[in-house]
């Protein structure tokens, strides 16, 4: 029988963007974090946290058209920089990169955000993946 306990973790992750005008709401960027079950303390790392890596799009302006273009971004980052994560499920490391490759990224539509990818990133390791069942924390 096979050893699932040490499987990595896929957590939703939420960046603050900056700071929000009085009396607006924050604002948030959304990703994809996956780590090993128990990842290296990242108060005693000043690099990226080995094994958690991000997976995001952004939409820097692109120097020829001077327009923002939605870019897919893979990343060893550090742990300490969300401001908040919830646990998605266990998963098999290893799969994520081609799948959420895949995903279209919509240009020119305004309402088209990180998040509207997030959702379909999750749609797609739900229904191609599946999540593994977690007993406990």
């Amino acid at each position: 029988m096979l050893n699932h306990n040490n499987e990595s973790r896929l957590y939703l992750a939420y960046y603050a963007r900056g700071s929000s005008k009085p009396g607006e709401l924050p604002t948030f960027h959304v990703a994809l974090l996956l780590t090993p079950k128990n990842p290296p303390n990242p108060f005693f790392n000043s690099n990226p946290t080995p094994g958690v890596v991000q997976y995001h799009v952004t939409n820097p302006i692109d120097a020829a058209t001077r327009k923002q273009v939605w870019k897919y971004e893979e990343k060893t980052t550090f742990l300490l920089r969300p401001v908040a994560v919830l646990l998605l499920g266990k998963v098999d490391a290893g799969d994520e990169s081609t799948l959420l490759r895949a995903i279209p990224l919509v240009q020119d539509v305004p309402e088209w955000r990180c998040h509207s990818w997030l959702w379909a990133a999750i749609n797609v390791r739900f229904y191609e993946l599946r999540f593994k069942p977690i007993k406990h924390l």
